[in-house]
């Protein structure tokens, strides 16, 4: 096992998502529906509640709804903003016209994107070394490194956001 220190150039690995206009058993529906097709372990995908903290906020489709998430993605433009129906089917919501996200296009935009570099950094080792050094890491809080085993990435670790992602 090896730990280099990593960065990411593209996606956090982790998806957080507001679900707007569900109740509690539809909104475990819908994520696990966007789970099973990008194909993710449920960790990568989890509900968030505060707004500013989300990567994507999923909203039910009806006029006051969209209106409002319309308004709050404005002031997010990074923020991605789908839609569904009663059936829960999605769409992005910032299309003029609603077209409907088949499996392959949500895999697209929440499978983590294995686009990590590691900048030449080696930083250790062996267990005793790599075990000293996520220590540190963890008490500092800064910084993602990239657990390798032969020479394969298998762990994105996000000290300061305290995330962990399996690759």
């Amino acid at each position: 096992m090896e730990m280099h220190d990593a960065r990411r150039r593209k996606g956090t690995g982790m998806t957080r998502v507001l679900v707007v206009g569900s109740d509690n058993r539809e909104e475990q529906v819908l994520l696990g529906r966007l789970r099973k097709a990008a194909g993710l372990p449920p960790e990568a995908l989890q509900r968030c509640v505060d707004l500013d903290q989300c990567d994507l906020l999923l909203v039910r489709d009806t006029p006051a709804l969209r209106s409002a998430a319309l308004h709050m993605a404005s002031k997010r433009p990074s923020m991605r903003l789908w839609m569904h129906d009663d059936d829960g089917a999605v769409h992005d919501g910032r299309a003029a016209t609603p077209v409907f996200l088949d499996d392959q296009q949500i895999q697209s935009a929440l499978a983590p994107r294995v686009d990590v570099t590691t900048d030449g950094l080696y930083l250790a080792s062996g267990a005793k070394q790599v075990t000293r050094l996520l220590r540190q890491r963890l008490q500092e809080r800064k910084g993602r490194a990239l657990l390798t085993l032969q020479g394969q990435p298998q762990l994105l670790i996000d000290f300061e956001h305290d995330q962990a992602v399996p690759l």
